[in-house]
């Protein structure tokens, strides 16, 4: 096998066993050649082909797509001819033609094919920019020949993130554009837009009218399309993308397309008991059931869920409309991302007359764009919880049980105290299944005068649905019924694995679980198969799980976990299958880095909060290139309406806007990461984050700084408290204080001084009885009375 020397700008090739070209047996063993293609018009020609001879124009830098063979045809008479491969922008790609030069030998045949012996020109991996090349045949007789081919250095693609919409609706469209050496982000000069759309007229019409959408190249672009509100339904919106690469001596350009689906809306009603299973029409007395509205996009190639979509729900029964549902369930609704909203209310006696029609209407609206708009309705009624007047009642010990099971049925007659009703005698009993027609399917006698007593009755093992189960009584001038009702559920095995994802060389542990008693006397088969088809273990199911290792060597992708229950007597009875998958890929962990400016911890709609992620590589998962980071809620799909980012780094923030509809409570929202490069091929990973939304937090509990813990209440309480503090401290200093004026000392009439010792000064004048002298008027001594005259003691 021949190769061009590695290295060289431009590899001329002579080959000097001419001889051997063209004459199979010579040289070693090769390819027969392709029969020779009569050439009546021609003389000669030369064409570039690939690597199993076949023509081809267009080479794209890569190991192998980028290798070059020829097709060479003489029939002139030549018996040696030169073919050379020349590139038209050699100058600017750094190269010197020719490029490659081959001796194509025509000395037995006047085809010469160079895959016959694996002779090609790589084109090099490097290769700044694509253009026009050219591969020319030179022979003495058949002159000079040449074909031009292209050769192309990236290629684009262009899609939608789902096919369906509604007239009005947008549309997310991701453009990628990458090297077509390696897969790896590319970025062209320019990245050009156009779009067309149908009207109900079959006419077309420009999506961005005269000026066509140019993007922002950066290898993975996202843009917004509005599918047109006059887009008529079962069309379709057709993108086409121009990425160009502009450079001395030409523009590479390539092209990428997209098909957006124009449809209509539908809806499917279903009617289901609380604990699920499977739709009914005939809802047992006061039991939970479920409505379940799904709605989907139709057009005439996808069908996509109709997300967002509002759903308005009203119950017609026959006195006229039921305003009031019992469990209190929302009438209007939102669709989710997969196009489902679904209620809950309770089938109570009350509100609901047994046996008789009753209509949920629904009526699905699209909440944006024109407005489109879709009917649907579904009947059902309600048994009665007893069907006689006489007091006949029946009822069994629970209300689900699994096939297989025994249920018990109790039966009443009259008030239960003593025995039935003079003249009664309960008869029989007869059980159907309504939801096979009423179909029979077992009876037995009773033949009691009892008023109340019970017996057992074996769910079937084949059936899944609502059982109904009547009793008969009579007297000698009536027969009455009375019936119960019950939901069976086929048995079931559950396989819980130690863990979903596994590295080479693990122990796994498979929990084996039953539901139904006609599984607790089956044998369990089980078998642990490999991606491969390989049994890595087999064998009757002991002690509750299943224990086997994952090869070391040849480590399968996944393996497939299936255990089944089979009885003596009744044959195969259920099954269960879980699969396990090779730790292969990419884990992202999220969390919410914004502290809340409340107590609670709560944020508000409207709120831009910073959202930290980190992605951890699973085994020997490569570096995942160019990472594509978007959210995901229950109130719109995946990018609409949502951020979108990427990234190839593998830790960091990305924000997140808190939709203004969000209202108080726990909401969810999904980080989502998809990866350029992964093991598998176009994977994703996520991680759910809860948001607590507080859509009319108090003021009190704002927070004077995020995560300070303090508080406007607190510091008002603070403030209170210090005010009423200083107040009481005022109050007591007040009532603590001594009168203005100082004290107050009494005098003594005895010694004339004061009664803390101190004695009068000496000159002072001191009034005494019989002294004649007035006392002083500043005197703080008060005079004594005088004595009344003619007086005197005795």
């Amino acid at each position: 096998m021949y190769r061009p020397l590695a290295g060289l700008p431009a590899a001329t090739v002579v080959l000097t066993l001419i001889a051997l070209i063209g004459v199979p047996g010579l040289g070693g063993a090769h390819a027969v050649a392709p029969p020779a293609i009569p050439h009546p018009a021609v003389a000669a020609s030369i064409t570039p082909t690939d690597s199993g001879g076949f023509n081809r124009f267009n080479f794209e830098t890569g190991l192998s797509t980028g290798q070059i063979y020829y097709h060479a045809y003489d029939g002139t008479g030549d018996t040696v001819a030169t073919v050379e491969i020349n590139d038209k922008n050699a100058t600017r790609d750094g190269l010197t033609n020719p490029v490659a030069k081959f001796v194509a030998n025509f000395t037995l045949f006047t085809d010469n094919y160079s895959s016959d012996w694996n002779i090609f020109y790589a084109l090099p991996l490097n290769l700044p920019q694509g253009g026009i090349w050219n591969i020319t045949l030179a022979g003495t007789l058949a002159g000079f020949l040449y074909q031009n081919f292209t050769v192309q250095t990236f290629y684009t693609e262009m899609g939608p993130y789902q096919e369906a919409y509604l007239p009005g609706q947008s549309a997310q469209v991701l453009s990628t554009v990458t090297r077509t050496t390696n897969g790896a982000p590319f970025t062209p000069t320019t990245i050009v837009v156009t779009g067309t759309y149908e009207l109900a007229n079959f006419t077309f019409k420009s999506l961005f009218g005269s000026t066509p959408l140019t993007l922002t190249p950066s290898g993975f672009e996202t843009f917004t399309v509005s599918i047109p509100r006059l887009a008529a339904p079962g069309t379709s919106v057709l993108l086409r993308g121009w990425a160009n690469l502009t450079g001395t001596g030409g523009t590479e350009s390539h092209t990428s397309s997209a098909t957006l689906y124009v449809g209509n809306l539908s809806t499917a009603l279903s009617l289901t008991l609380g604990n699920g299973g499977t739709s009914v029409a005939v809802l047992p007395a006061n039991t939970p059931a479920i409505l379940t509205v799904a709605v989907t996009i139709i057009t005439g190639f996808y069908t996509g869920p109709g997300a967002n979509i509002s759903v308005a729900l009203a119950l017609h029964g026959p006195h006229g409309m039921v305003t009031s549902l019992p469990g209190n369930p929302p009438l209007h609704l939102i669709t989710n991302s997969q196009g489902d909203a679904s209620i809950l209310f309770t089938s109570s006696t009350s509100t609901f007359t047994p046996q008789m029609p009753y209509v949920f209407w629904e009526n699905s609206t699209q909440t944006n764009g024109p407005g489109a708009s879709l009917n649907n309705t579904l009947s059902f009624s309600v048994l009665p919880y007893e069907n006689s007047t006489e007091g006949l009642q029946v009822w069994f010990g629970q209300q689900q049980y699994y096939g297989g099971d025994t249920a018990t049925v109790n039966w009443q007659l009259g008030n239960g105290t003593g025995g039935a009703p003079a003249g009664w005698t309960v008869d029989d009993w007869e059980a159907v299944e309504p939801d096979a027609s009423y179909a029979g399917w077992l009876t037995g006698t009773i033949n009691s005068g009892a008023g109340s007593s019970s017996f057992t009755l074996p769910m079937p093992t084949g059936y899944a649905g609502l059982i109904e189960l009547i009793v008969f009584a009579h007297n000698a001038t009536q027969r009455i019924d009375g019936v119960g009702y019950a939901d069976v559920t086929t048995p079931s095995i559950l396989l819980t694995p130690s863990e979903y994802v596994y590295q080479p060389g693990d122990t796994l542990h498979v929990a084996v679980g039953t539901q139904g008693s006609a599984l607790s006397s089956a044998t369990l088969w089980g078998t642990v198969a490999s991606s491969s088809g390989v049994t890595l273990w087999s064998g009757v199911v002991t002690g509750g799980s299943i224990s086997f290792n994952v090869p070391v060597v040849n480590t399968p992708s996944y393996v497939r976990v299936n255990v089944t229950a089979q009885s003596p007597t009744s044959g195969l009875l259920a099954s269960g299958e879980v699969t396990i998958d090779e730790g292969n890929g990419y884990v992202l962990h999220a969390s919410i880095s914004t502290k809340s400016n409340y107590v609670d911890g709560s944020y508000q709609p409207g709120q831009t909060i910073t959202i930290q992620y980190t992605i951890v590589p699973v085994s020997n998962a490569p570096a995942p290139g160019v990472i594509s980071l978007y959210f995901e809620t229950d109130q719109y799909v995946a990018n609409q309406g949502s951020s979108f980012t990427q990234t190839t780094a593998t830790s960091g923030s990305v924000s997140f806007k808190i939709p203004s509809s969000w209202g108080t409570g726990d909401q969810y929202v999904d980080l989502y990461a998809e990866f350029q490069h992964c093991p598998t091929g176009g994977c994703s990973a996520y991680d759910e984050l809860v948001v607590p939304v507080e859509a009319s937090p108090s003021v009190l509990t704002n927070e004077l700084g995020a995560g300070s813990g303090l508080t406007v209440g607190w510091v008002i309480q603070l403030v209170l408290i210090v005010v009423v503090a200083l107040v009481l401290f005022l109050l007591i200093r007040r009532r603590s204080s001594p009168p203005a004026g100082g004290p107050i000392q009494p005098y003594s009439a005895d010694s004339g001084t004061a009664k803390d010792g101190a004695a009068g000064s000496s000159g002072t004048s001191v009034w005494s009885e019989g002294s004649g002298t007035k006392p002083d008027p500043a005197s703080n001594n008060p005079p004594l009375p005088t004595p009344a005259s003619g007086d005197s003691p005795h």
